[in-house]
């Protein structure tokens, strides 16, 4: 399906490919004391089930030759192979609980002690097909054509390509469109003027604080007159004493507004309004 959207595939997949992919929902180990067959195992997942202990995992079931393979979905690594001759039953339990479809594995290598029961919940084939095939491969040895076939194709190794190479097929890499329009221009600089510093300062002039580059850096700089082209740049000192003498000057002009707002002590006011002084007895 992957395949198909991404443009991998002309053609939709088709519903019989005979890829299973059930959801493993737990291991069950028939010890022969609490868990003694497949009865016994429903029962324990449905016991699980009801306490919500229950995880299910999504996964592919293939057979490979003699083996039965689970795969996970999205790395294609092997999470259980088991041999065909390990396959003790199969059995499918339908309309039994919560999980509808439930297909019940029991498989036991030489290895191990007590025989162990995968129970799966199928839900893009049926559990009896599923069970029906694994009967048909086990009774066959593992000799005929795989039932469930492995993808032909890694998603993850096309998507890796995807993001090195651009879409192959009918999807192609969207084209970023290019604007004719020339790059924006820096608004021009803003000059402020103070006539308040005195005769000396009436044409001198400040960047404001929004200037984004100093005087002598900044890019597409106004029309100047031929006087100030002429003239040459300014040094750090030069420009560091220019900007020490405006901001005295503003501390001057502050002081000299500040002290006129406030009002002035009026001294014949105050020796009207003096309470005279009595003297001693």
């Amino acid at each position: 399906l992957y395949g198909y959207i991404l443009g991998f595939s002309p053609e939709p997949p088709s519903q019989g490919s005979g890829m299973s992919r059930p959801s493993h929902l737990f291991t069950c180990v028939l010890d022969g004391r609490e868990v003694s067959s497949i009865d016994d195992c429903v029962n324990r997942l449905k016991n699980m089930d009801s306490k919500g202990k229950v995880w299910g995992q999504d996964m592919i079931m293939q057979l490979q030759a003699n083996q039965l393979q689970l795969c996970d979905i999205e790395t294609k690594e092997f999470l259980e192979s088991v041999h065909l001759s390990s396959i003790r039953a199969t059995r499918a339990v339908l309309d039994s609980c919560v999980y509808d479809s439930l297909l019940i594995i029991s498989v036991q290598d030489p290895s191990q002690r007590a025989p162990q029961a995968f129970l799966f919940q199928c839900e893009e084939i049926g559990a009896q097909e599923v069970a029906n095939d694994l009967e048909k491969a086990i009774q066959q040895g593992g000799d005929a054509t795989p039932l469930f076939k492995e993808p032909q194709m890694d998603i993850r190794s096309h998507l890796e390509s995807i993001i090195g190479r651009g879409y192959p097929g009918s999807m192609k890499r969207p084209v970023l469109m290019q604007s004719n329009s020339p790059p924006p221009e820096f608004p021009p600089l803003q000059n402020n003027n103070y006539e308040d510093y005195g005769d000396h300062l009436k044409n001198d002039r400040r960047p404001s604080s929004t200037m984004p580059f100093p005087r002598d850096e900044a890019p597409n700089r106004p029309m100047q007159s031929d006087q100030e082209q002429t003239q040459p740049p300014f040094s750090d000192v030069e420009r560091d004493s220019e900007i020490f003498n405006h901001v005295a000057a503003d501390i001057e002009i502050f002081t000299y507004k500040v002290g006129s707002a406030l009002p002035k002590d009026d001294g014949k006011k105050k020796k009207k309004n003096a309470v005279p002084k009595v003297p001693p007895f």
